[in-house]
C-alpha cells in the first residue's frame, strides 16, 4: 500500500475512522475541537510571522523608505515649475522644524 497524503491527512484529523458513515463519527467532539485548534494554531503562526516581519521592517528602516535624501530634480519639460515646488516643500519643512523648536508665547489675559 502506498502512502498518500490525502488519506494520512484524513486518518489524523477523524482519529483513524475513515469511510465509516456512523453518526457517532460523523459528529465527534473531539474532532471538532481538534480542528478549531489546528486553525488556530495556524491563525497564531501567521499572526506572529507577520508582527515579526513588521518589527523588522520598522527597526531597520525599510518600511517607511530613505527620508535623508533630498528629491531630485530629473529631467523634465517645466523643470522650474518642478524646482518651485521642491523649494516649497523645503521651506515648509523649515518652518515646521522651527515652530517645533521655539515654544508658543501665551500672554496672561489678567
Amino acid at each position: 500500500m502506498k502512502f498518500e497524503l490525502k488519506h494520512f491527512i484524513q486518518e489524523k484529523i477523524s482519529g483513524g475512522r475513515v469511510g465509516k458513515l456512523a453518526p457517532s463519527a460523523l459528529y465527534h467532539p473531539y474532532r471538532d475541537w481538534r480542528l478549531l485548534l489546528v486553525a488556530l494554531l495556524l491563525v497564531l503562526i501567521a499572526s506572529s510571522s507577520a508582527a515579526v516581519y513588521v518589527f523588522l521592517a520598522i527597526k531597520s528602516g525599510d518600511l517607511f523608505g530613505n527620508t535623508s535624501v533630498k528629491p531630485r530634480v530629473g529631467e523634465t519639460r517645466d523643470k522650474a515649475n518642478l524646482e518651485s515646488v521642491v523649494k516649497e516643500l523645503e521651506a515648509r519643512s523649515e518652518g515646521k522644524s522651527r515652530v517645533l523648536e521655539n515654544a508658543a508665547q501665551i500672554v496672561d489675559p489678567s
